[in-house]
């Protein structure tokens, strides 16, 4: 969060809150980011910084829906998490059943549940490894086909807009395909570009030219890999 208040300071936008934000505030700036040139960029920047969310037996927090108890459950079932919970009502409601109790009269919180809390703490922390697994394993899928995308394109230009800038190069998201590939720094012509971290650019030494998320620019498919799922692009 430190670092995406430095790089939105960076773009001459700086957020109204600190590095533990409310929901709200987040809310907010994105809303303010919708219609600006940079606004792309900085949203996917900000929801990078957020923190994973990882499942847990205890009621806590979920921060997006800005609410101080979640409960993950869905109908039909998607997802394993879906089914611990739906068999936890099972069994509650049939021990409702069986005592002949008004369900409305019991009090969740003194309830023995069927799994022993440990357990559910297991079950818990390997529910959120899977899901990581299951989101690396889509992240991959997706930059498969953008390869694939590109590979039949090479040569053609697009406009599009920088996402990200590192010591290596630009990436930038072509439009309107939002496929993403990488202009090597030793690519960007006959200068020699530094990184600037507190800044967020590149600039070039003897041009004095300099590259930040939210530029537009128009590239040109070098080559797609589809073996490291990688697309490089050049600068027109």
């Amino acid at each position: 969060m430190r670092e995406f208040i430095l790089a939105a300071g960076a773009m001459g936008y700086k957020p109204d809150f600190g590095q533990f934000p409310e929901p709200v505030q987040v809310a907010a700036f994105l809303k303010d980011m919708e219609n600006k040139r940079v606004g792309p960029a900085l949203s996917q920047l900000l929801l990078k910084s957020l923190m994973q969310a990882r499942y847990s037996p205890e009621a806590k927090e979920h921060f997006g829906l800005a609410t101080d108890r979640y409960l993950h459950f869905t109908s039909p079932i998607r997802r394993y998490p879906d089914l611990l919970v739906h068999r936890q009502l099972g069994e509650l409601l049939n021990m409702v059943g069986a005592r002949g109790l008004d369900i409305h009269s019991v009090h969740l919180p003194v309830v023995k549940w069927p799994l022993e809390m440990d357990r559910v703490q297991g079950l818990a922390d390997s529910c959120s490894k899977a899901e990581r697994k299951a989101l690396a394993a889509e992240r991959a899928v997706a930059s498969l086909y953008q390869a694939a995308w590109a590979r039949d394109r090479l040569g053609e230009q697009f406009h599009g807009l920088v996402s990200y800038v590192s010591e290596i190069g630009l990436f930038v998201q072509l439009r309107p395909s939002m496929v993403e590939g990488l202009v090597h720094v030793s690519r960007l012509g006959d200068d020699y570009y530094d990184y600037d971290p507190d800044r967020f650019v590149l600039l070039g030494r003897r041009s004095g030219s300099s590259f930040r998320v939210g530029d537009a620019v128009r590239v040109s498919i070098a080559s797609a890999n589809l073996a490291n799922r990688r697309v490089d692009l050049d600068l027109v």
